[in-house]
């Protein structure tokens, strides 16, 4: 069975058969359905009904048809696939009710009022004489055109048979999306003075120039407002020049030449811009793909959405701190501004470890902070002089599943034996996308706004003007200091600080669970929603060890000018086949006590400092480094002395050999050598007696010389 205002349509087309069911005698003036010509693709809208009787209206512009038929014809037809339903809004006015303005809604009002009367006269209405009678007298009565009545009816029954039904097809009006041609004549009213001049038409040539220079002067990093764009346009339009093809060159800078482009007022020039929709790949030409869709780009999702709870993924990242801190050997000297690592858990917003030194971003600095996400944390508190409670930062010998990094210190071939090792998953972020490890990022911010208005040396901005005071002079802290201020700062976040604006689980809410770090991180320990694992802090010291060459040789593993000794090492190692083997070493570069070796068999032996260098215990590797620079540079200079020195004896012995000659210009008779051949005993005696004469004489010429 139809109802009122379904739309049905014919499949196929009828040629009429002649013949027509039965229906009520008033019907009988209106066009039976079995009897008329119907093309395919006719649709038509059930405008009336009672009992079997059926009245359809052909659903078109141009002309008011009826037909007559009955329920049971049309269920035939449904069956045959003659015809089809199809949904009954589908000619309903697109705009919504509500969007209608104050004018559209009159005209809806006052067409309704006008066609109310003929409405009622249902069926009669629908018969062609009587409606023509009826259309003609209620003009009349209106004051309207008959054709005017015959429209708001057509439109009536066409677009749902609802008073909005008569709103006015507003969004018809005009060409939408078509550029009008204003061919001599400039579009838009008229200026309402007459000392105004009328804007310009604009020509094919105008909008080309319009782009050429808009982005030879507006899509560039430099670039000034969209005003000041159209004032550099404009100037290169009032100032063209002709040119000369046949020299294909300038013929001299006119104001007015025939053949010059308009001058187009700052309206035209932005309703052009603003509709050729260029304002997005404007900026992303001026920023860069990569800045544009880290500054412009829709939030649409969170990012712990995909996350199964705690320890899903750590986010690690490091900035330099906006604050100066003093030496703590000696608090009259600035050390500058140190580096803060923090590793934050992404599903509770957890702050599980903190890393606080003056070394640069470098594997080094995160191995430190991953270190303190296993440490104890009551114990690591103690030693800057904080009392807390193990409830308080409850993160102690645990690892997640994943750790985002911004492809710095975890993309280096130093991270692969810590991803095998521990089975942590590292993942990298896009090059220059900070945001897309928001999380880390935004605790930064908050560290800092935290301390900004009370920590002496706080850096307030990037640069510094006439008059500004120099922060670097305020510094009162040194690095301990700063690192418990860093820890009371992160207990607070981690225990107190309500995140109004996090999405978190239902789970949470039913149980009463605050937005709170702290409280979402233990009811997601006890909900089983984790994926920590359990870590020594000697496992991930191992696993965080650098691993390097070292050579193997007879004073023990050298390794950076240092060498290390182990019993084993010198029982197994073949020195009277080989005098120098290279062997793999994992090393602490903040620890010169000891390396360890890798075995062959994928353990460690641990080789400690060699007796001769006691020098360099207890130091960093880098600390080690300058001290055997600054050995080899005395070691230079001392060379270099004694060059000076050997020199100066080999000049006092030419000197002496020189005088010797001078005495002595003859070598020795061979006569007289063998003239002093004497007995063993007789040259002895000889010997020791000519001894005994220079030794007096010496004593003597010390005794003068002493008088004198």
């Amino acid at each position: 069975m139809l109802f009122m205002r379904e739309i049905v349509e014919f499949r196929r087309s009828r040629r009429g058969s002649g013949a027509s069911q039965e229906t009520a005698p008033r019907l009988h003036s209106i066009e039976a359905l079995e009897a008329a010509k119907i093309k395919k693709g006719t649709q038509a809208r059930v405008v009336w009904t009672e009992g079997d009787d059926v009245i359809l209206f052909e659903i078109q512009e141009k002309r008011t048809q009826f037909w007559r038929g009955s329920q049971s014809l049309l269920r035939q037809w449904l069956l045959d696939e003659v015809i089809e339903q199809k949904p009954d809004n589908l000619y309903d006015p697109k705009l919504h009710p509500g969007e209608a303005k104050g004018s559209a809604l009159e005209r809806r009002d006052r067409a309704y009022e006008a066609i109310k009367p003929l409405l009622d006269l249902t069926p009669a209405i629908f018969d062609r004489k009587f409606r023509a009678q009826a259309v003609v007298k209620r003009a009349s009565e209106l004051g309207k055109s008959p054709r005017t009545v015959q429209v708001w009816l057509r439109r009536f029954w066409m677009h749902g048979m609802t008073a909005n039904a008569l709103i006015p097809s507003y969004h018809n009006c005009g060409n939408p999306g078509e550029r009008r041609n204003p061919k001599n004549s400039p579009l838009g009213r008229r200026p309402e003075s007459d000392e105004v001049e009328r804007a310009a038409p604009i020509t094919a040539k105008t909008l080309k120039t319009f782009e050429t220079l808009t982005n030879k002067y507006y899509r560039k990093i430099e670039r000034g407002s969209l005003r000041r764009t159209y004032f550099r346009i404009r100037r290169e339009l009032e100032f063209q020049a002709p040119h000369d093809e046949e020299l294909c060159a300038l013929v001299e800078n006119v104001p007015e030449f025939e053949g010059r482009l308009p001058v187009p007022t700052f309206r035209q020039y932005r309703y052009w811009y603003e509709r050729s929709r260029r304002r997005q790949s404007d900026e992303a030409a001026r920023l860069g793909a990569t800045a544009y869709a880290k500054a412009h780009r829709p939030i649409l999702g969170s990012a712990s959405v995909s996350l199964a709870g705690v320890g899903s993924r750590f986010e690690v990242d490091a900035t330099k701190l906006d604050c100066y801190c003093v030496a703590k050997s000696n608090r009259r000297k600035l050390a500058g501004r140190p580096t803060l690592y923090l590793v934050v858990d992404v599903y509770s917003k957890m702050i599980v470890g903190m890393y606080l030194g003056f070394e640069e971003p470098s594997w080094s600095g995160a191995c430190l902070a991953l270190r303190n996400v296993v440490e104890n944390k009551v114990d690591f508190c103690a030693r800057y002089g904080l009392d807390i409670s193990a409830a308080e930062w409850p993160v102690e010998g645990l690892m997640p599943a994943r750790i985002l990094a911004d492809r710095g210190e975890f993309e280096s071939y130093d991270a692969t034996d810590f991803v095998e090792m521990t089975g942590v998953t590292v993942e990298n972020t896009a090059p220059y996308r900070g945001d897309l490890k928001g999380t880390v990022e935004k605790r930064f911010d908050m560290i800092h706004s935290y301390m900004r208005d009370t920590i002496p040396g706080m850096v307030s901005k990037n640069y510094v003007e006439k008059g500004d005071r120099d922060h670097r002079k305020l510094a009162k802290l040194n690095i301990d200091e700063l690192t418990a201020v860093i820890i009371s700062r992160i207990i607070y976040l981690n225990n107190y600080n309500l995140l109004s604006k996090h999405h978190f689980h239902h789970g949470m809410s039913e149980a009463g669970i605050q937005p709170i770090p702290l409280q979402m991180w233990n009811w997601a320990l006890e909900n089983g929603r984790s994926e920590l694992r359990k870590v020594t802090y000697q496992q991930l010291d191992i696993a965080l060890l650098l691993k390097k060459k070292a050579t193997s040789t007879k004073e023990g593993i050298k390794f950076r000018g240092l060498a290390f000794v182990s019993l084993e090492h010198r029982e197994t190692t073949p020195w009277h086949y080989e005098k120098t083997c290279t062997v793999t070493i994992s090393y602490d570069p903040e620890n010169t006590n000891q390396i360890w070796r890798h075995r062959g068999d994928g353990s460690f032996e641990l080789c400690r400092l060699a007796a001769g260098y006691d020098a360099f215990k207890g130091k960093t590797f880098a600390e080690a480094q300058e001290d055997l620079k600054e050995r080899r540079r005395q070691a230079k200079l001392a060379e270099k002395s004694m060059a000076d020195a050997h020199a100066r004896m080999a000049e006092l012995d030419k000197q002496l050999i020189a005088r010797a000659k001078v005495q002595s210009p003859t070598p020795l008779l061979n006569t007289a050598i063998q003239e002093s051949k004497i007995t063993g005993d007789q040259e002895l005696k000889e010997e020791q007696e000519v001894r005994r004469a220079e030794v007096d004489k010496r004593r003597s010429g010390y005794e003068a010389h002493a008088e004198i």
